[in-house]
């Protein structure tokens, strides 16, 4: 590449702020633009089998996940670091390897669809004859069929479902659009609120993410009508593979999907776990903290609201620090389910917790937790701290830049940490198991050895 191709892709913006941390050293932003881009090359090169190339024009990559950029894998609102970056790298060039197995009803009937059965326990789908991509003939799994023993096994749908490809939805349909973020997706019919939180827990880790969502697969390259997505069941890792043929009614999706009509990550991934639990009914009611262990294979620890330990707050802390998942719910009778309450709650409802700070309020320093109603819309928090609250005058632009702060009817709010305790009944923390932070930690370690060799070599 040339000069010009890399400033494209790392902007001064991004160079000042590594300079800054070099201040008084001979560095400039050429020597360490060509420093990093040396760096990039070794982590993303051959091995980075999607990483083929880059578009001198936009810097975006080309590949299954092109359109999004070279540092913002993660998208607008979750942006990939170094260690993103190399955890990301590590999945998709195999350096780092787990041992998956490929999930099945009973039966085999993949063996004739995939060339390598080691390439899907690895995380790479490979498909071979007899498909034909001339002649699109696309894969149709008999083990979750189109039919209604895929949909319930007890209350029929209201609707009427046809079965539908994203290509028959959408012109060009995508798999992951302009990245992830928490702000994705949306419910459909089926009251999966907990799997909605889980899953926009999920998007604020990309090394998670991708684990769940591998992303060597797409609906360009070598599309085929099959998808694969990998979760942690009975204590081990399994692939689950589907078809790309989705439940609609009217021509759009019924159950969960994204804010974008032309993504589909989410459809998918709901219709992978429907098929691991036998139906998309089986996925009506569940606790959060369990949707989570089955996205990371973490261990969970659940707490009483009603009854906290003295030490909560200091326990949801830790819980940030080391990278938990965090999710929680408001109790309520049966005929209470998904009852709306004056404060802006929902009982019966799941949440996700995707932030926590400690800030200036009007009594001294406060905490304050960030939740999300999976629902995406205007049904939040009201009371203090709410999106145009009183307490965010004491706050300042910056401070509310940094905090992520929208002031939307999103469904994302903030409330204060003994509000929080005051509404909620229970809480569930999903701890990453040593897999996935001796991972994390190791490649930590390796992207600062990485950065330490970027300064040794450019300071003259």
């Amino acid at each position: 590449m040339v000069e010009e191709e890399f400033k494209l892709i790392f902007s001064d913006q991004i160079l000042n702020n590594l300079l800054s941390l070099f201040s008084g050293s001979n560095v400039t932003p050429d020597k360490l633009r060509f420093k990093v881009a040396d760096v990039v090359t070794i982590l993303t090169g051959q091995s980075a089998h999607h990483f083929s190339s880059v578009d001198p024009v936009t810097g975006h990559i080309i590949g299954a996940i092109a359109g999004n950029e070279l540092f913002n894998l993660g998208g607008k609102d979750n942006k990939l670091g170094i260690v993103g970056k190399v955890v990301l790298d590590n999945i998709i060039s195999e350096k780092f390897k787990r041992k998956i197995v490929t999930w099945s009803t009973g039966s085999e009937p993949y063996a004739k669809y995939i060339k390598d059965t080691s390439g899907i326990a690895s995380g790479r789908a490979l498909i071979s004859s007899p498909f034909d991509y001339h002649d699109r003939r696309l894969f149709e799994d008999p083990e979750f069929p189109t039919c209604d023993k895929s949909l319930f096994f007890h209350t029929a749908s209201s609707k009427r479902i046809e079965w539908k490809r994203p290509g028959e939805i959408v012109d060009n349909p995508r798999l992951i659009y302009e990245g992830h973020s928490r702000f994705d997706v949306v419910q459909g019919l089926l009251s999966d609120c907990w799997l909605l939180a889980a899953v926009a827990n999920l998007t604020l880790r990309d090394e998670l993410f991708y684990r769940v969502v591998p992303p060597d697969q797409s609906f360009t390259e070598n599309y085929a009508g099959i998808f694969h997505f990998q979760f942690w069941h009975y204590g081990q890792w399994v692939d689950v593979v589907v078809d790309d043929r989705l439940p609609t009614s009217n021509g759009e999706l019924v159950y969960m999907h994204s804010r974008e009509n032309n993504e589909f990550w989410s459809a998918l991934l709901e219709k992978a776990y429907a098929k691991l639990f036998g139906s998309y009914e089986a996925l009506k009611g569940g606790a959060t903290a369990e949707a989570l262990e089955d996205m990371t294979g973490g261990l969970t620890e659940f707490y009483d609201l009603e009854n906290p330990p003295e030490n909560l707050k200091e326990i949801m802390e830790r819980g940030f620090e080391k990278g938990s998942l965090f999710g929680c719910s408001i109790e309520a009778d049966p005929h209470e389910h998904e009852k709306r309450m004056l404060n802006g709650l929902v009982k019966g409802h799941a949440y996700s917790i995707t932030g926590m700070r400690t800030v200036n309020g009007r009594r001294g320093r406060t905490t304050i937790l960030r939740i999300r109603n999976p629902w995406g819309n205007e049904q939040e928090w009201n009371g203090p701290w709410s999106d145009r609250s009183l307490e965010w005058r004491r706050i300042s632009e910056q401070e509310k830049k940094e905090m992520d702060l929208k002031i939307e009817h999103d469904g994302e709010f903030w409330i204060s940490f003994d509000d929080f305790v005051r509404n909620f009944q229970r809480l569930g923390i999903c701890n990453l198991g040593p897999e996935v932070m001796d991972e994390v930690s190791l490649i930590a370690l390796y992207a600062s050895i990485e950065i330490a060799s970027i300064v040794t070599q450019t300071v003259v």
